[in-house]
């Protein structure tokens, strides 16, 4: 593929370089032959303006000297044209015309190579930032399953000493807080691991129409127990029917608002309510809205909302969590079309998903 661009490059280069000569040719031929005053000098412009087509700036350079010259020879070898100042004037308008014609085509090649470098320097730093992303992706990752090893172990060492009849009330608590802070952290370091999967593209994602309030309902319902647990008032707004269907990946979908519900539920204070809705939205899709009644993303925050680590504020609290949930959230929508976005009030914020609607 690239030779055969190589070869085409090449040929429509020589093909240049001879219409150039054939013009000069032809142009000279023309003027020793006719009496053509100014027609004579202006037939030079044409090879001129054909090395716009040729990337040397030095050929533009050579071709209009050249022009000029021949424009001087056929003043002095041609047949007369009529008086001679008004040939003078004409010869001189053609040499003007042709410097003119050369100056603009040597300020296009010189705009064309500072865009043609600032392209490439461009180029190179998209490149190396996306090899430090992949990097810094796969670091993450390796990182990531050599912590998930010694994690296990004390998971799996902390299930067995539950059953030891051996330990008091007190130390069966320790027990508790061990495994509690052991799956914690196990679940931030898949998290992780998946995070910098979906930066490396490794998931495959094929779409399929989904039902959306199958699917919206039975996330809702498989949640209960976390919003029992504080109290959360979970109110629904489908303004849909149950026929709706959307074309996306379920599995990846379900990911996708599951992190959003977590965080709502997460950030809403005990009591608080929660709002998930389904509704038509311009463009042929299904707007899903989850909508909480907690404190906001502070103004100076939202800039961060989308990027990895970032912890909007609660990086010193007992909230745990690395800051990858709604990074990840995002990467996913990108590869699923999907378009995500928030509005925050002066209390609770408000996440939605556009997702495109099946047409089959």
């Amino acid at each position: 593929m690239m030779n055969n661009r190589l070869t085409v490059l090449m040929y429509g280069s020589n093909m240049t370089y001879l219409a150039v000569l054939l013009t000069l040719v032809t142009g000279f031929a023309f003027d020793l032959s006719l009496a053509l005053g100014v027609a004579g000098g202006v037939t030079y412009i044409i090879p001129v303006l054909l090395t716009l087509n040729i990337k040397s700036k030095q050929a533009t350079y050579f071709v209009s000297v050249l022009a000029i010259t021949l424009t001087i020879i056929g003043f002095i070898f041609s047949p007369a044209g009529g008086e001679l100042w008004k040939v003078l004037a004409n010869r001189s308008l053609a040499i003007f015309a042709v410097i003119s014609v050369a100056i603009v085509i040597i300020m296009i090649k010189n705009k064309n190579e500072a865009l043609r470098i600032q392209n490439e320097q461009l180029q190179l730093q998209t490149e190396k930032a996306l090899t430090a992303s992949k990097a810094k992706s796969r670091f993450l990752s390796a990182m990531s399953h050599e912590f998930k090893t010694p994690l296990n172990i004390i998971i799996g060492f902390t299930d067995l000493l539950k059953f030891s009849s051996s330990l008091n009330s007190s130390e069966q608590e320790n027990l508790e807080h061990i495994s509690d802070a052991s799956h914690s952290l196990l679940r931030m370091v898949d998290g992780a691991i998946s995070y910098a999967n979906v930066q490396d593209d490794e998931l495959a994602q094929k779409k399929i129409p989904t039902y959306i309030i199958p699917l919206v309902t039975s996330l809702i319902n498989s949640k209960q127990a976390l919003l029992e647990k504080k109290k959360i008032n979970l109110l629904t707004d489908f303004s849909v029917n149950d026929e709706a269907v959307v074309l996306t990946e379920p599995s990846l979908l379900t990911e996708i608002l599951t992190t959003i519900l977590i965080n709502a539920v997460q950030y809403t204070p005990d009591l608080g309510q929660v709002t998930v809705s389904i509704e038509q939205s311009p463009e042929s899709t299904l707007r899903v809205s989850i909508t909480d009644s907690g404190e906001g993303i502070p103004e100076e925050s939202q800039q961060e909302v989308f990027k990895p680590f970032s912890r909007l504020r609660w990086e010193n609290s007992s909230k745990s969590g690395l800051g990858l949930g709604l990074a990840k959230a995002k990467l996913l929508c990108d590869l699923l079309t999907i378009n995500i976005d928030y509005s925050c009030g002066q209390k609770g914020t408000t996440f939605w998903l556009e997702i495109p609607i099946s047409e089959s």
